[in-house]
Order: C-alpha cells, then structure tokens, then sequence
C-alpha cells in the first residue's frame, strides 16, 4: 500500500469517527426532547434527516417509535420498533416501544423481552408492573420499586407504587406519595392520591388540604372534587361535601363514585328518600359496580329494612382470607336459606371480618339449631373459649376440615339473610353466659372497692390510623368522676396507656395480654357498668347483657341505626355525638349521668 493510500484511509476513519460522534450528540439531544414531551416535531424532523443518511442505524428507529408513540402516529410508532429490534435484535426499547401497541400476552411478552435484554431499563420495568394485573401485587411492588432503585425520580412510578401499598400499608403509601409531592409539588395524581390516601388514615386535615389544593389545579377533573368532597365529610362539613360533589357531577354527570359519595353524605344528613335515588343512579350508570348496590342495603339496614338490606349485604367485599376460604370450601355446599336445612344435617360456620361482626350475627345459631343442624364454629382462637359452653363444635385448624364432613357452609355474617330475619325478629335478648366460676373471681379482686365499678374501651384493635370512633383516652379520664372505680377492657394496653392508668387511683387492672375473649366477658360481667365507643367490647358486653354506654361518633355505624337504643342489645344505650369529630358534649351527658348513679349508691350518713 502507498503513503498516499494509507493517508487516505486514515482521513476516511477520522471522518467516520467524527461523524459517529456527531450522531450520537443529536440522538441524545432528540431523546431529551423525547423525555421531556415538548417540541416532538423537531424531534420528528431531526430523525428523518439521519435516516435518509444513516438508514441502517437501530437507535434512530427506537427513538423514531418513542416519538411516534407521543404524538399517537401508531402505525409510524410500530413500524419504527419493528425495523430497530430487525436491525438489532438486542434493542429492549424497541421491544418496549412495540409492547405499548399491543395487548394481553403478546404485550407481556414484548415487555418481559425487553427487562431480559435490559435488566435495569426503568421504562421496561415500569410498564411490565402496569400490566402485570394478573399476578400478586408484591410482584408489581418489587418491579416498581426496581424502577426506583434505577430512576429515583420516576413520578409516576412511585404514585403507581403507593396505589398498591394504599389498602394494606397506607402509611408506606403515603410516604411514597410525599416523595412524589416534594419532587413534583404540581403533579395532579399525586396529590390527588396523597389526598385518598389521608383519607384512608382517617387523616382529616391532610386530606382536606392535598384536596382543596388538587381541586385548584384540576378544576376540571371530577376526581379532584370527590376527593374534596370526602374530605370535607371527614371534616364535618356536609354541606360542603355536597357541594364539591354537585361541582364533581356538573364535570361529569355519568360518575357513579360522585353519585354514591352524593348518597352517602345525603344519608349522613338523614334525607333517606333523596340518598336513595342517588344510589339508583349509580347503579343505572354501572349495574356492574357492587359498591352503590351495596351501600343502598346498608342504608336500608340503617332504617329497618331488614329482608331487602341482607339481600344486598351479601355482596359485601371479602378480604384475602375469607376469598381463600371461599376456594378451600367449593367441594361444600353453600347454604343460601334456611329452608334447606335437614334435621342432623351438618353446618360449618366460618367467622369472617371482624371479632364483633362475629359476636353480633352468632345469635343466629340459634335458629339454625332449632331447625335441627349440627353446628361446627371456625372462629379465631380469641374466641373459641366463649363459645365453647354453646352447643356447638368448635373447629381449631381448618387444615384438618374434610368436604365429606359438612352439608352445609356459609360465612357467620350470611346468617341474617340465610335466616331471612326481619327488624322484628331481633328481640335484644342476651345469649352469651360467662363463666360463673370465672365472674366470681373477677368479682372477688374488687371486694375492697366500694365504689361503682365501670368498665372502659376507648379505642379499637388498629394501629396506625386515626379513627373517628374512637376517643382519646386522657379525655374520656379527665371527665369521668372521682368516686368510681375503672377497669380497663383492653388487653393490649400500649407503654403510654399503661402509664397514665398507673398514676390514676380510681383504674384496676384485671385483664392479662393473653386474655381471650371468655375472660374479657367474666371482668364485663362482674363491672356495674360499660362505657364503650363502638368496638367488639361493645358487642361482647351486649350479648352477655351486660349495662352498657356506647358512644359513637355523629355519623355511626349502620348496626346502630338511630336513637339511643339497639335492638340488638337490650342493655345497650346509646350517646352519639351532636357535632362530628367532638366527644364534649356526650362526655358531659356521661359525667351528669354517671353522678346521679354514683350519688344514688353512695353511703349516708347517719
């Protein structure tokens, strides 16, 4: 080779290398412009002009399909991703640019391709968690937060990421949507999540505020005022939860969540025949949504409208317990009515949602017994004690539960609807009996205490969320009277609760942490009295007939009806709270009330 062919060579590489270099500037200029959304034409146009000349370039065509996509030239966006992944079949953008054409398994297919080829492509990982719907959610969380390992500043990931934790770990999700706040303070799903999330908390002034500021910025989305609208209710303001959701309707008049959040707060408002019609229209809208059809039969339980209101409580959310049941238990016959029931024949009963739902709707064993059924329990272990004196089975592992065992099974809060009952059928009576030997040695720790002795339960069994039924416990101390005596139901005191019982002279403390249920009943039952907001104690304490105050909060929950007794429970009188969120003037009722007992059993003097 000569020196003049030689220089000639070099000249070529040198040029080729400069141009390589000149490209891959312009390919990473138009994939900035491709990020950030804003003039895709140039982009468009830049891309055109390097395929004319550099036709058998991969990239051009990926980043030609990713822009494509925004501007939804769809045929333009497949054919680009098609050409780049023939070019170079080891392009994973291109197979996610092809994957977000396409549906089902083929889409899923493309998407797992992509994450195969590029393990930490953040775009890939982000749209295979969007679409995998199909499996468990922890396998979603895992590729949203691999996508946050890559991309720390994926907004749209972590929203996507606190949705899933929003139900089951609301305090991680909020956290996400926090982050997802200070990076975008604008963003408007993130507020409006940060704001449904608050209210899933019971958070009142957080979810009011992300909701006030959500409505601002999207004035015309309908979501942002059913947000507002939920958390103006959650702040007592009713009035104004109607009118953000007469705003969210104006949006969009075919919403079924604003038509069923509209009946909700005119049933909060008593104005039974207008939440109706409102329930009526969501349905109409989406006969397919179980949750206005649902809501309408709590409001008809709510009024005594007994034999429709069951019929529609049966489509009552299961959680992932009773749904995995519900599998184990298909070779069992579901019992729909009571007239199905054959003398001897066996019926398995199964506890579903919480411990007082239990308690509540087990009275109705009652009937199914006097029909002649053989009944078996699986309740939780808190409870198996207590019912144990009942002629009743109880079943303690479900592993050992054999089809051929049962004719019959049905979950325990079905039995109101199985047993066709109607408000006059509930008579109040008591039907648990504690154990005498075990009232009597409760009774005999408080021999010395010659003062009434009251019972109290201020709070529920979860942590982590602020609840409107429950009431703070230095409040509710701070107004009872001094002459009593007080006996705290809970067996799960927390460090502060135990300590500001320890330094107050009139509280004894009976229960144990490993107290179940049957010793919960003995203490209520040796108590003169029970002050309860509405928990399981609440019900425990009625069942076993025991005298009982149970304060609820203005807007209660639907078992409790209206006016100041139940006819669940006889013993049972009820103070509710004349302004939401404001336990003063029930506190102030209890204290006149309690003093007049407390006088009236007080020594006189000689």
């Amino acid at each position: 080779m000569d020196a003049d062919t030689e220089s000639a060579r070099i000249e070529t590489s040198i040029t080729t290398v400069a141009t390589l270099n000149q490209l891959a500037d312009e390919l990473s200029r138009i994939r900035q412009i491709i990020n950030s959304g804003v003039n895709l034409g140039d982009a468009l146009l830049s891309l055109s002009r390097i395929l004319s000349s550099e036709p058998a370039f991969s990239e051009s065509y990926s980043l030609l399909s990713a822009a494509a996509t925004l501007v939804r030239a769809n045929e333009l966006a497949i054919w680009s991703a098609q050409r780049a992944t023939q070019l170079n079949p080891e392009d994973a953008a291109a197979f996610t640019n092809l994957a977000l054409h396409k549906h089902g398994r083929e889409r899923l297919e493309y998407l797992h391709r992509a994450v195969a080829l590029a393990p930490n492509d953040s775009n890939a990982l982000f749209h295979l968690a969007n679409d995998s719907t199909d499996g468990d959610n922890r396998d979603r969380e895992s590729l949203y937060q691999w996508v946050l390992r890559t991309e720390p500043l994926d907004i749209d990931a972590r929203i996507n990421l606190a949705a899933l934790k929003l139900k089951q770990e609301p305090l991680e999700a909020q956290r996400e949507l926090q982050m997802a706040y200070c990076l975008a303070p604008n963003h408007p799903l993130a507020l409006s999540n940060l704001s449904a999330v608050a209210l899933e908390l019971h958070d009142a002034s957080h979810a009011l505020r992300a909701a006030e500021r959500s409505s601002k910025l999207n004035r015309k989305q309908s979501a942002s005022w059913l947000n507002l609208a939920m958390a103006l209710k959650l702040c007592g303001n009713a009035l104004g939860g109607l009118a953000a959701l007469n705003r969210a309707l104006t949006i969009n008049p075919a919403d079924a969540r604003a038509w069923t959040n509209t009946a909700a707060l005119l049933e909060a408002a008593s104005d039974p025949s207008r939440d109706e019609n409102c329930y009526q229209r969501a349905i109409e809208i989406n006969p397919l949504e179980t949750t206005p059809r649902f809501n309408l039969g709590l409001s008809w339980l709510r009024r005594g409208r007994f034999r429709d209101g069951w019929r529609l409580y049966e489509l009552r959310q299961k959680n992932a317990a009773a749904r995995e049941l519900e599998i184990k238990f298909t070779g069992i016959r579901a019992l729909k009515s009571k007239t199905e029931i054959k003398h001897g024949q066996q019926v398995l009963l199964v506890a579903e949602q919480g411990l007082g739902d239990v308690i509540q709707f087990f009275r109705f064993c009652k009937t199914l017994h006097s029909l002649g059924a053989e009944i078996t329990l699986f309740v939780p272990t808190a409870l198996q004690r207590l019912f144990r004196h009942l002629p009743v089975a109880i079943l303690s592992d479900m592993e050992t539960v054999r089809a051929s065992q049962y004719d019959f099974w049905c979950f325990i809060p079905s039995l109101p609807a199985i047993c066709e009952t109607d408000l006059a059928d509930i008579t109040g009576e008591s039907y648990l009996t504690p154990d005498p030997q075990d009232v009597c040695s409760q009774r005999s720790r408080l021999t010395s205490k010659k003062r009434p002795t009251v019972g109290i339960a201020w709070r529920g069994s979860a942590r982590g969320k602020q609840n409107p039924r429950e009431i703070d416990l230095h409040e509710l101390l701070r107004e009872l009277p001094s002459n009593i005596t007080l006996i705290p139901l809970h067996h799960d005191l927390t460090s502060d609760e135990t300590a500001t019982l320890m330094t107050d002279d009139r509280a004894v403390a009976l229960l144990t942490p490993s107290t179940d249920f049957a010793d919960a009943a003995a203490v209520i039952e040796a108590c003169d009295l029970v002050i309860s907001i509405d928990t399981s104690l609440a019900h425990l304490s009625g069942a076993v007939g025991q005298k009982t105050w149970l304060l609820l909060p203005r807007h209660g929950d639907w078992r409790w009806m209206s006016g100041d007794t139940s006819p669940w429970y006889r013993s049972i009188k009820i103070f509710r709270q004349q302004h939401s969120n404001s336990w003063s003037e029930v506190l102030a009722q209890i204290r006149e009330e309690l003093g007049e007992i407390t006088r009236s059993t007080s020594p006189q003097p000689n």
